[in-house]
């Protein structure tokens, strides 16, 4: 993946400064004639830090304008004609700035400099076949001209939340936050997590996640909620006077996101993966589609995995979209419901679900269609003593006080699913209350 992006960059004539010490990388910046810079400072994790991948990318360039962009992004010409778009414009009351840009993702997995197609004509038809938006909050390019950005903390790159510090420090420090999504072509090929990031759950829950997450502000600053102007056919205009581009055009597609995810991983069975890989990819897949990803890590076996991919292969082709999902969602969550469904049937345990917002919904519905049915919820920003039900099922909403007293009190001991990006802080939460991980809750 990184090998395309950088190649593409290059094509561009982008002048390029690759920082890290990752295997291959002073090959490829040799073979470009690249920038190249291996010291990075990182945390104890061995993750690097944000705040000195700036630092150095100031100190060895003497641009008036950088730009970062994450090492699998692909950019084409529109990319680089929307960048000197916004270098050249006309826009007297921005002085200060950052440029982002949503990015389209798409099922590529093979190289695409090999001279048989033109690489631009090969990501383009991708795009137009499999394309989809991804989500507001997923951000992979930065440009900003240079002086404003300073006091950058410790933020660890490739974890949930640093690309949403950018956006709350822009705006905290009055610059314009410029969207050029309708003009900035930004590709990302789909994939896992497990070969560089330690898998799902740490680059989007995990120790690392939490901590860029306390930085951020609430609410999350995204593209949708930050930016302060758009760029339109090489124009700047104000959010607040000029009505979105399009807005049908950004939105989402969960279903065709699916299908294009599924062709991903029909390519990487064809190319080869292994089951870690393999079993984090559709777990990344589940929590995409935008439905509860069961907390319960499982591992894939490949030849088992065939009926479920054949199923799954049978159901797009009808659109069957929805229950295409839900079978991906059932064969990944069967040890996590098997454990569930013993503790209620045969512990008798009744279940909590602490969160309350739309990750909870979506574990109430996946629950419901299994017959397992939470008794209450658990929300940590309830006042004590204010009566709330929550959902269709009007299930009675706890306080934090009230959940200590009920799991120290309660003859059958509750058994509680957390649903919510907090989940290190909650956790850290039900331990001190000596309840033990997998035993207690999940």
């Amino acid at each position: 993946m990184q090998e395309n992006a950088l190649r593409s960059w290059h094509a561009l004539g982008l002048k390029i400064l690759i920082i890290g010490d990752e295997p291959g990388t002073g090959d490829i910046a040799a073979e470009l004639s690249c920038g190249h810079i291996e010291v990075v400072e990182r945390n104890s994790s061995h993750i690097p830090l944000i705040h000195d991948l700036f630092r150095t990318a100031h100190t060895n360039t003497d641009t008036p304008y950088l730009a970062y962009v994450n090492s699998d992004i692909i950019l084409n010409t529109q990319s680089a004609d929307a960048f000197a778009s916004m270098l050249t414009c006309d826009a007297d009351e921005i002085s200060d700035f950052l440029y982002v840009a949503r990015r389209r993702n798409i099922p590529l997995s093979e190289p695409i400099f090999t001279g048989t197609e033109n690489w631009q004509d090969h990501i383009r038809r991708l795009d137009e076949k499999y394309g989809t938006w991804d989500d507001v909050f997923a951000i992979d390019v930065f440009m900003f001209n240079r002086g404003w950005l300073k006091d950058i903390p410790h933020l660890a790159v490739g974890r949930a939340g640093w690309d949403n510090w950018m956006l709350f420090n822009a705006r905290q420090q009055g610059c314009a936050v410029i969207d050029g999504s309708h003009d900035c072509a930004v590709f990302h090929p789909l994939h896992g997590y497990s070969v560089t990031a330690g898998g799902l759950q740490a680059v989007t829950v995990g120790p690392q996640a939490y901590k860029n997450r306390l930085f951020c502000g609430d609410p999350i600053c995204t593209i949708e909620n930050s930016a302060t102007h758009q760029q339109q056919a090489g124009r700047l205009n104000m959010v607040s006077t000029t009505p979105p581009c399009d807005p049908a055009s950004y939105a989402v597609d969960t279903d065709k996101r699916f299908a294009a995810d599924i062709r991903a991983i029909d390519r990487q069975l064809k190319t080869g993966t292994s089951a870690v890989q393999l079993a984090d990819n559709l777990r990344t897949i589940l929590w995409r589609a935008k439905v509860t990803v069961p907390a319960l890590e499982q591992s894939v076996d490949m030849h088992a995995f065939s009926h479920c991919h054949q199923a799954l292969e049978s159901l797009l082709a009808q659109n069957r979209i929805t229950e295409a999902i839900r079978q991906l969602q059932d064969y990944m969550g069967q040890a996590y419901l098997a454990k569930l469904q013993s503790i209620t049937h045969d512990g008798g345990r009744p279940i909590y679900i602490w969160g309350k917002g739309e990750a909870a919904l979506r574990l109430i519905s996946f629950l419901d269609r299994h017959a397992i049915f939470p008794v209450g919820i658990i929300d940590g920003l309830k006042p004590v003593a204010h009566p709330e039900q929550y959902g269709q099922s009007k299930l009675p909403v706890l306080s934090k006080p009230e959940a200590e007293a009920l799991l120290a009190t309660a003859e059958a001991k509750p058994y509680v699913l957390i649903a919510s990006v907090h989940y290190l802080s909650i956790a850290q939460t039900l331990e001190s209350m000596e309840l033990m991980a997998e035993s207690d809750f999940l």
